[in-house]
């Protein structure tokens, strides 16, 4: 008998190729069917949005640095990368949604390898998520860099860490929970009935709004 420990299975799962994706639509996965305006309450008992996950992926997630804005009671982690059009789209529908909750930014910064460089590769300096992980960088960082802004200041090194934490375990335990490549934005949180909760793609306003109040304080 084989037996496979939950580090060998991710390694193997990091290994798999994008192609294993089935062909699904990001945006049809794991949101409300019927999501309007007017979806903003949550029923005591139901179900939090999203597909259901293991208890250890919000912990580690969590490890990500990132850029948090909003002053609501509940905490929406939102994982993506820069090249992705639709994270700012999902940036300009969380304006009026910021005294609902607070949400935290984690950038992937884009890994590249120059020519006779070993390892993973490093995140450039002029890779507009570089700008995020400054020391100075805030939340009116985030707004410049949508914004298409030059940055002030970067942390290539802060950066680099963090593409090549996702790079090894954060990208492989979506993969394991999902069964699906990483899509940008991604959306995790914790529920009210206790469960870890993903969203992939970057949900409509009144899917926002359930989201929002389907989270933990």
């Amino acid at each position: 008998m084989t037996l496979f420990t939950r580090r060998s299975f991710l390694t193997v799962a990091a290994a798999l190729p994008a192609a294993r994706a089935f062909g699904a639509p990001a945006e049809e996965l794991y949101l409300p069917s019927t999501a309007a305006d007017r979806s903003d309450l949550f029923l005591p008992g139901a179900a939090a949005p999203g597909l259901s996950a293991s208890p250890y992926l919000l912990a580690d997630i969590d490890q990500l640095h990132g850029i948090v804005e909003g002053s609501g009671d509940c905490r929406i982690r939102i994982v993506f990368e820069f090249s992705c059009p639709r994270s700012p789209e999902l940036y300009r529908r969380i304006r009026p949604m910021l005294s609902r909750a607070r949400y935290a930014w984690m950038p992937v910064p884009p890994l590249v390898r120059t020519p006779g460089q070993s390892g993973p590769g490093t995140v450039p300096a002029d890779a507009p998520a570089a700008a995020l992980f400054s020391p100075a960088a805030s939340p009116a960082t985030l707004d410049e860099v949508f914004a298409g802004k030059p940055a002030q200041s970067t942390d290539t090194k802060a950066a680099t860490r963090q593409a090549i934490l996702f790079k090894r375990k954060i990208g492989p335990e979506l993969y394991v929970e999902t069964n699906r490549p990483f899509v940008t934005p991604t959306l995790v949180y914790r529920g009210r009935d206790g469960e870890t909760r993903i969203i992939r793609g970057a949900p409509d306003l009144g899917a926002l709004r359930t989201i929002v109040a389907s989270a933990q304080p």
